[in-house]
Parts: structure tokens; sequence; C-alpha cells
């Protein structure tokens, strides 16, 4: 009786840390954390078609993504991806094509970088995550 209901009790202790680790913890994981491996995903893609990620920026915005993990993901460790908005001017002067990251609320990025690359495209990428999509920003090559 005593072993049955030891056993019992460990079944039982191990399909709630199960649960917790696994399913709750994970779910909860991926609502708080910023889904920087899809950023980085992006930035790849960008590195890989154009021969470059050295024309890849991602704009802070307060409480957002960390600009050095994107490149983490991207297999880039050494490089924080940062440009701020009253910089993206210098981008100017950077030649081929470019790619602008940037979050979803940041208004006055998305129109500071359509009135300096009015040829550019934004679009929304949309992530796995719900309320974790995010504006990417590309310039063609001039």
């Amino acid at each position: 009786m005593t072993w049955a209901m030891t056993g019992l009790l460990l079944l039982v202790s191990v399909s709630q840390n199960y649960d917790l680790v696994f399913n709750q913890y994970s779910q909860q994981f991926k609502l708080s954390a910023w889904n920087s491996s899809e950023m980085g995903q992006v930035i790849e893609q960008f590195g890989t078609t154009y021969g470059t990620t050295d024309n890849a920026w991602i704009i802070p915005y307060p409480y957002w993504v960390d600009t050095r993990l994107p490149g983490v993901m991207a297999g880039i460790p050494n490089r924080d991806f940062a440009i701020w908005s009253d910089n993206l001017t210098d981008s100017l002067q950077i030649r081929g094509a470019k790619i602008f990251i940037y979050n979803v609320d940041d208004i006055k990025s998305g129109n500071l970088l359509i009135n300096l690359y009015p040829q550019g495209t934004g679009n929304r990428h949309l992530s796995k995550t719900p309320n974790h999509d995010f504006m990417v920003y590309f310039v063609p090559a001039q």
C-alpha cells in the first residue's frame, strides 16, 4: 500500500511539473519575450539575398526587443543592429539595399523612413506569437 501511494504521488508530481515547465511556463515566456528569433530570420534572409547584413538595422523602441539578440539568432553575435530614429539620416550615405525593422507602434520612425526613402516599401511581419508583429521597411539599391 505504501509503495502504491508513493508511486501515485510521484506520478502526480511528475505530471504537474511537466505541465508547469513545458506548457504553462513556455506559453507565458512566449507571450512576454520579444520574438528576436523571427527578426534574426529576416536579417539572415536579407544577408543571404543581398550578400551583407551591414545595411540591416533595428530602430529601438521603449520596452521592446534587445537589438543585439536578432544578430545572435542570425549568426552574427558581435553586432548591435540599433540605429536610433534621430540617426536615420546617417543611413542615407550608405549604398545598396537596406532594411529597417521597427515596432508596429513606432509611427514616428515609420513616417521618417517614408520621408527619407519614398522608394521603399513597408510591410508588417506577422509573428507566430500574438501581439508580437513588427514592421520591416525595405529600401532597394539605388
